[in-house]
């Protein structure tokens, strides 16, 4: 499944994702030490998100090295945009401004605590998030797996006038998600594949050039590495489907109909 998304949209996308995952309200400290030229911010569970620094050449910002990493893997997006969109996030916040670029420093925070964090900022607890996906009207049928699901209606809606006319509505509780590349490693070694060759023509390959064998989260369609996941007792994949610069969204993949519901269909 792609997306197409303007860049003014995916920018709207990110600036909304930061503020979810830092809760949108931070508490500035300053080093108690007139000598010492340094701040930091810290969300209202008393975690630093940010830090600032002044140097010879200017003030940098420095961002949480994990909730770095999310922005970039989850958007599909350069180290410069990844900067770009932390620096623009915190001028809109404060109206600093950082001359001297973003920097990251190490600390504990995994992505599967982000998303639980940010599905309790949105009011949706672990065993109800609420999921959409585009083509043709699945009220009362068998659901065919795997199926590319996404919390975003709106770019749902958007594939839907490309694919059937209908959105699909589901709810789905995530025991175990697969969302870190590290573990895919292990899996891709357990089915005989190289981690260090792995790529989107591989993968397009493996499913036989398929039409939908173009990308990594396309590697679901490959029987043997979707067995491997469900051996390891993982329920959804979590990643993102990109196919160039414009194209981009984040996905949950089901691996069954365990925890899946459907609620409602709808025509767009």
């Amino acid at each position: 499944m792609k997306y197409i998304i303007t860049e003014s949209r995916l920018d709207d996308m990110i600036h909304k994702f930061i503020t979810n995952l830092t809760g949108g309200q931070l508490i500035r400290h300053k080093h108690p030490s007139a000598m010492v030229n340094y701040i930091w911010w810290t969300d209202l569970g008393g975690r630093t998100i940010f830090e600032a620094d002044d140097d010879d050449k200017g003030l940098s910002l420095g961002v949480r090295e994990d909730i770095w990493n999310l922005v970039n893997r989850l958007f599909s997006i350069n180290n410069y945009d990844t900067d770009k969109a932390f620096m623009t996030w915190m001028e809109n916040y404060n109206g600093m401004k950082f001359p001297s670029g973003v920097y990251t420093f190490e600390m504990e925070f995994n992505l599967q605590e982000n998303i639980i964090r940010i599905m309790e900022m949105m009011g949706i607890s672990g065993e109800d998030i609420i999921l959409y996906h585009g083509g043709d009207n699945l009220n009362g049928k068998k659901i065919k797996f795997p199926i590319f699901l996404t919390p975003d209606k709106n770019i749902v809606e958007w594939y839907a006038h490309e694919r059937g006319g209908w959105v699909n509505e589901f709810s789905m509780g995530i025991k175990k998600s697969l969302d870190n590349f590290s573990d895919w490693k292990d899996i891709l070694e357990d089915i005989g594949i190289n981690p260090n060759e792995f790529n989107d023509d591989m993968v397009w390959k493996l499913n036989n050039k398929k039409d939908y064998g173009g990308g990594i989260m396309d590697m679901i369609y490959y029987k043997p590495f979707r067995d491997a996941v469900i051996g390891r007792g993982y329920d959804v994949i979590i990643g993102e489907d990109s196919g160039n610069q414009e194209t981009t969204g984040i996905v949950y993949l089901p691996l069954d109909n365990s925890s899946l519901r459907f609620i409602k269909s709808y025509r767009v």
